[in-house]
């Protein structure tokens, strides 16, 4: 198969296209036919041997986060099925994803629920995981509360934009720094989209609270 893999540390250029085994899932794992993987910050942190909660052994495969369908399963594993849409954290340290197959635990395979995209699935296991427990388990969002959430265009923002409304949000302000990001944040759901680089910002959403400020 073909897998992007680094051989040393340092910028895009140590990215290489290379051949390599598929790998075989072992007991608890399942290998996926990769269709999609998410780019997340972790890799490029990885990439550069940047202080990380895992070590970086070379040579690497970077991905965390991948979405495609069931190829095999390993021992002691009855599914998903083999041809099951999943998306998943790939590898015991969310590794190996840049590739036409990638391992992963079961106990980290979703599978993809209809009218999911692949392309859209790949991008949750991390991102949108992490918006979901920081609204839901840490700030304990209830319903009427107002919320601003930070780089609303980037990853955890754009899904941390929806999962407000869902959960009840009277009013979602998304900070964001640029006009085109704005309205990328208004087209998720946002009933505010405010330019964080402007030294009045937090006088806008003031303005928008109408003094009150924002819960989270």
């Amino acid at each position: 198969m073909e897998a992007i893999r680094i051989t040393r540390f340092g910028g895009p250029e140590v990215l290489v296209l290379e051949d390599v085994s598929i790998p075989t899932p072992g007991p608890g794992q399942v290998l996926i036919n990769v269709e999609s993987v998410a780019v997340n910050f972790a890799d490029v942190k990885r990439r550069r041997n940047d202080p990380y909660p895992f070590p970086t052994t070379l040579p690497f495969i970077p991905g965390s986060e991948v979405a495609g369908t069931i190829e095999s399963l390993g021992p002691g594993v009855d599914g998903p099925a083999p041809g099951t849409p999943v998306f998943a954290l790939s590898g015991d340290d969310g590794s190996n994803g840049y590739a036409q197959f990638a391992l992963a635990n079961a106990s980290q395979v979703i599978p993809i629920p209809p009218g999911l995209s692949a392309d859209v699935a790949s991008g949750l296991v991390v991102a949108g995981s992490a918006a979901m427990l920081i609204l839901k388990e840490s700030a304990r969002l209830a319903g009427g509360d107002i919320v601003l959430v930070q780089g609303a265009a980037g990853g955890v923002g754009s899904y941390a934009v929806q999962i407000a409304k869902i959960l009840g949000a009277s009013t979602v302000i998304g900070a964001a720094s640029t006009a085109a990001k704005r309205d990328r944040v208004l087209a998720l759901g946002a009933d505010f989209a405010i330019d964080y680089t402007q030294s009045d910002w937090t006088d806008h959403v003031r303005d928008i609270t109408g003094g009150r400020g924002v819960d989270i």
